[in-house]
């Protein structure tokens, strides 16, 4: 009787891979975690931040991102983190940083499930890792980089679900649903889009009703998981915070391009400029490659399923967001960018293997990629100059939503405070102010701090604090005509606001009856 010989499994990865592996690693990690304090806070960054210090300080309040219409799976992950890393604004972003690793492996995964190509894998990872989008966006403490990263898991394992049949994928497709939908509203589009998964599950009739019954645990532990926030009382803040971005299907109806032709060529503009042109237009390449005959040398359509599957992931979500979005920002692109990533690492795989000479794949790589490089280095080397969008630089760094200055602002008040008590005034109650100094001064007892608004000259309340201890008040919102001359306040130091002509003012005030 034969002795039953041990099988041997081959490894999952070569050393080459591996070596890969660890190249894409070292570029992540440097270009995610390098300089990560350069940028100047963010009004949403103050307030994300500022919600979970509170939360981690006073358990009660863990579902308080709710009370503005915000889930709050980023806040707790943030909670976690601020217990290991003292800076809160840098426990923020590393967990942006962190869901950036998450959808860089994702996509490796969902690329390699999707076309069987290790080499497409690999590229669409080292794209998420050098496109200006995902690596702006990694970097901020915002919630986008990690609805980006569940929505990546939960295509994976949707696809492989629809594969496999098994139970086993099916429930890790809803953990990863659930958790998109507890992170941010769009979560809603992985289950409007999930039967798009049938596309893999073959044309037996029994498959289709296997895979039909699958979806049930699938949404069951999505729905569970989402309903954790009836544990609190302002679940119903989403749909209301909704409303004020997005019109409703009733409003739709009654004037359906009212949205869309002022939207469709912003939200366009803003996803090539992130993503840079050759980015896009190689994906756009790689979705039309389908419709040549295999006989081509260029051709994709052995990958159209795949395909087709991904660019309706990619397209309708936009659209959407065009035709119904009241108010729109380019981060609301982020979480469909992966599907494009993926079609431009399949069209350079077949372009670099269908081109023979190693001029011309030299002269294509550096076609993808030098742009991308190019903005990434300015992006992690030079905020005020980095070419970013328009739209975002008005936010993150000319606009009165970009933080200059409050670092420096916080260093003095920590050394005027250290013998006596002080007062400080901002203008602004919700946001950037007072939210960024409180993040970082809430447990200093010589500091007491206030919020105020609407401001025109510095509150009456400030001037009488004033004579009782050294007073401060912070203009952030105004440009200099509409700072009203006032005896009692007396200019410390301004901060300009990136190129733009505004500027974050600190003010010494004096008591009304004592001006300096």
């Amino acid at each position: 009787m034969k002795t039953p010989q041990k099988i041997k499994r081959p490894f999952l990865v070569s050393l080459r891979e591996i070596r890969i592996l660890a190249g894409l690693m070292i570029v992540y990690l440097t270009t995610r975690l390098t300089n990560l304090r350069l940028w100047p806070i963010f009004t949403d960054e103050a307030i994300y931040t500022r919600w979970s210090q509170i939360a981690l300080h006073d358990a009660s309040l863990r579902f308080i991102p709710l009370t503005d219409g915000k889930q709050p799976l980023w806040h707790w992950f943030t909670i976690a983190a601020m217990k290991i890393i003292s800076d809160p604004l840098i426990a923020g972003r590393a967990v942006s940083a962190l869901s950036g690793l998450g959808a860089a492996v994702g996509i490796w995964f969902l690329t390699k499930e999707l076309f069987q190509n290790k080499n497409a894998a690999f590229t669409a990872s080292a794209l998420y890792l050098l496109t200006p989008f995902t690596l702006f966006y990694d970097r901020i403490a915002l919630v986008d980089s990690m609805l980006s990263m569940w929505g990546i898991w939960t295509l994976y394992f949707g696809v492989k679900t629809a594969k496999s049949l098994k139970l086993d994928n099916a429930m890790l497709t809803g953990f990863a649903m659930g958790a998109g939908l507890l992170t941010k509203s769009p979560a809603a589009f992985f289950q409007y889009l999930y039967p798009l998964n049938l596309l893999f599950a073959g044309r037996e009739k029994r498959n289709i009703v296997r895979w039909a019954l699958l979806t049930v645990p699938t949404f069951a532990i999505a729905e569970a998981m989402r309903n954790i926030m009836r544990l609190s009382p302002w679940m119903h803040m989403i749909g209301r915070k909704n409303l004020e971005f997005v019109t409703t299907i009733g409003e739709f109806f009654g004037h359906p391009t009212r949205w869309f032709w002022g939207n469709l060529p912003s939200l366009w503009r803003w996803w090539v400029g992130w993503l840079t042109w050759p980015v896009m237009t190689t994906a756009i390449v790689g979705f039309c490659l389908v419709l040549l005959p295999e006989t081509y040398p260029f051709s994709l359509r052995k990958y159209a399923r795949g395909l087709v599957f991904l660019l309706i992931h990619a397209m309708l979500p936009f659209l959407v967001a065009a035709a119904f979005g009241k108010v729109i920002f380019a981060r609301y692109l982020l979480f469909i960018t992966p599907p494009l990533l993926i079609a431009a690492s399949l069209a350079t795989d077949r372009i670099l293997s269908a081109v023979k000479r190693n001029e011309p794949k030299l002269i294509f790589a550096l076609f993808l990629t030098i742009a991308a490089v190019v903005l990434d280095i300015k992006v992690l080397t030079d905020p005020v100059n980095a070419p970013i969008i328009q739209a975002d630089r008005d936010q993150y760094v000319d606009g009165f939503p970009a933080g200059w200055g409050i670092d420096d602002v916080i260093a003095f008040l920590k050394q005027e405070a250290k013998d006596k008590q002080i007062f400080l005034g901002t203008q602004g109650t919700f946001g950037l102010m007072p939210y960024s100094f409180e993040l970082y001064l809430w447990d200093n007892p010589n500091i007491e701090i206030h919020g105020f608004w609407p401001v025109t000259e510095v509150p009456q309340e400030v001037s009488a604090m004033a004579a009782k201890k050294p007073a401060y008040f912070v203009y952030y919102e105004s440009y200099p005509e509409q700072i009203p001359p006032q005896e009692n306040i007396e200019l410390i130091k301004k901060y300009q606001k990136g190129k733009s002509n505004r500027f974050m003012y600190l003010f010494r005030v004096y008591p009304l009856s004592n001006p300096r």
